[in-house]
């Protein structure tokens, strides 16, 4: 053969960038092995994080890191097994072992990702989700390499960073997901995501200051969906970013008219999209809406991994006049130092701490300690989750600005708040 003939015969079964085997090669083996009469074992393996780190990094350093989780995956791989890149973030195992086996390669792959990568200077901290499945003829190679690729969906739902081995109950559970996925991208094209409003009152007057916006799918045959359900289909499926952004434009335009600030929630994949400061700034001109009476609500624990390449970001959206609130605080491990850099304007205190500060004095203690450095950082306090007015009483004593919950008034669409806002002498028209 020809050199010019092997060259191309190896561009056409083997990964560029990696030079690992491709999924073409694979199927090729695979399905050997199994007309063999042999039992095959496959880990299939997805990248959790990967492009939350593709935008802060770049490209090239997303390159640079597929190259080192080949090198990586490679040390790992037993004697005998056939690493090869599937595509995308996606890699796979064929292993020459028993199911007890393939599962002992698993967990030691787990246990090599917890170190964190050097990528162009960056530690890069990166998890792998690994779906296992075994079999042999009259399974075809399509079907064995379908049910790994079932089993990795299973462990990313299971929290990521997991292992989780086929079993078929999975795939009434992978038809349904993959059922939302399409109903769900159907239903951002067509707008109908809908929203309500939740109102944010001054603590001293009960005065409405601003209302946050919260999504709400009502699915034509299962009913409401809620937000813990379908916000990681959306990010998992690569629909966050265009979610985010109607639930934005929505929102701006609805309450532009009204005498409230608004409040949206930005999901950790929309916040490390790298066009996020364009995207809001767009919407703010499209709708007309002041940005100085918008407030993006953050969460401290996907900021804290990457704090630097947080800030950029942050920065970029103050420079907007758009005010920043630092969500859920006192559940993660933001330090006083990224705090002050990072040059938030509010912090909300995690509803956990309200909920048992009239039961629990460390609770109270906590949420008066939390607002006592807010206030040192010049961070108003607004305390979520109140439901009594006792809560009330207690977290304006702790020194908290602003005060959310049923107590104040459910979350309303956005026809029912205008008219309850005009009742409140809060209306303009």
């Amino acid at each position: 053969m020809k050199l010019s003939e092997r060259r191309a015969q190896h561009l056409a079964t083997h990964d560029l960038l990696t030079a690992l085997p491709n999924r073409r090669f694979v199927e090729r083996k695979l399905q050997s092995r199994l007309d063999e009469g042999s039992t095959a074992c496959v880990l299939y393996m997805d990248l959790d994080g990967f492009k939350e780190t593709n935008d802060v990094y770049g490209h090239a350093a997303g390159d640079a890191l597929l190259v080192a989780v080949a090198a990586r995956l490679k040390a790992l791989s037993p004697e005998g097994a056939l690493l090869a890149r599937i595509g995308g973030d996606e890699f796979a195992v064929l292993l020459d072992a028993d199911e007890a086996g393939a599962r002992q390669v698993s967990h030691a792959i787990l246990s090599a990702f917890s170190k964190a990568f050097i990528v162009r200077g960056y530690n890069v901290s990166l998890g792998v989700s690994i779906g296992m499945a075994c079999g042999s003829a009259p399974l075809s190679c399509d079907e064995l390499l379908r049910r790994a690729d079932s089993a990795m969906y299973a462990a990313k739902a299971n929290g990521k960073r997991a292992f989780h081995a086929y079993d078929p109950q999975l795939d009434a559970g992978r038809e349904r997901r993959k059922q939302l996925e399409s109903d769900l991208k159907s239903a951002i094209e067509q707008n109908e995501i809908g929203l309500v409003y939740q109102p944010i009152v001054c603590a001293k007057s009960h005065e409405v200051l601003c209302v946050e916006a919260l999504a709400r799918w009502n699915h034509p045959e299962l009913g409401l969906i809620p937000p813990d359900q379908f916000i990681p289909i959306a990010e998992s499926s690569g629909h966050i970013v265009e979610l985010g952004q109607a639930i934005l434009t929505s929102a701006c335009t609805e309450v532009r008219d009204w005498d409230v600030d608004l409040a949206v929630n930005l999901s950790p994949a929309q916040f490390w999209d790298r066009d996020l400061p364009r995207a809001v700034a767009e919407v703010l001109q499209a709708t007309g809406f002041p940005a100085h009476r918008l407030e993006l609500e953050v969460t401290e624990g996907y900021l804290m991994r990457r704090p630097e390449a947080a800030g950029e970001i942050l920065r970029s959206i103050a420079s907007l006049g758009v005010r920043i609130a630092l969500d859920d605080f006192g559940t993660g491990y933001a330090s006083i130092g990224y705090l002050r850099e990072l040059g938030f304007d509010s912090i909300k205190i995690d509803r956990s701490f309200v909920a048992a500060s009239l039961s629990d004095e460390r609770d109270a203690n906590l949420a008066r300690a939390i607002v006592s450095l807010g206030d040192a950082l010049s961070l108003p306090a607004t305390a979520e989750g109140v439901e009594s007015l006792g809560q009330a009483k207690l977290m304006q004593r702790a020194g908290c600005a602003r005060l959310q919950g049923w107590l104040f008034g459910k979350p309303m669409p956005a026809r029912e708040m205008s008219s309850w806002l005009f009742d409140q002498h809060r209306w303009v028209g």
